[in-house]
């Protein structure tokens, strides 16, 4: 597990209130993910709560295709040798997370925290839409006590 974990979340979006809970919630499961992976030394997250249309700014910025879900992800690669490395950023549009999370028909605060621990899996360097890495978020969310994503159920409408 990491030595010291330092996890910054930062809510530029103001249109929604976010739920209490969440942050607590977020920063134990990217203890978990990193708890899992046997992650060693210390290491620094960036969470930032947008909208749909700053993420997309974003991702043409870093010349990204369009992100289609909720999630963007930067791995920080560049960082300088320092006691606490930073792992990278993690960018997720809150109005696209309350629109998936009702589809899902699954709690929004269950729907984050899947949303986190796939987040943190990118910045480790596995890839999204493998497998494994869905194994990996799942097994998190199970040790957080929430629903995996094989338990989500999409309503046809």
């Amino acid at each position: 597990m990491a030595d010291k974990l330092k996890v910054v979340i930062t809510d530029e979006q103001k249109d929604i209130k976010i739920e209490t809970g969440v942050r607590m919630l977020l920063r134990r499961c990217c203890h978990a993910v990193l708890a899992n992976e046997s992650y060693k030394g210390s290491a620094k997250i960036g969470i930032t709560f947008t909208d749909n249309e700053r993420l997309g700014e974003r991702s043409s910025e870093i010349n990204t295709p369009p992100v289609k879900h909720e999630l963007l992800v930067i791995p920080n690669e560049n960082e300088p040798a320092s006691d606490m490395p930073h792992l990278g950023n993690m960018f997720i549009s809150f109005e696209k997370a309350i629109e998936t999370a009702e589809k899902q028909n699954n709690p929004l605060k269950h729907h984050l925290a899947l949303v986190t621990a796939y987040g943190v899996l990118q910045l480790l360097g596995y890839p999204h839409g493998e497998t494994a890495t869905a194994d990996k978020a799942d097994l998190a969310m199970y040790q957080l006590g929430l629903q995996s994503s094989s338990m989500y159920y999409i309503r046809n409408n």
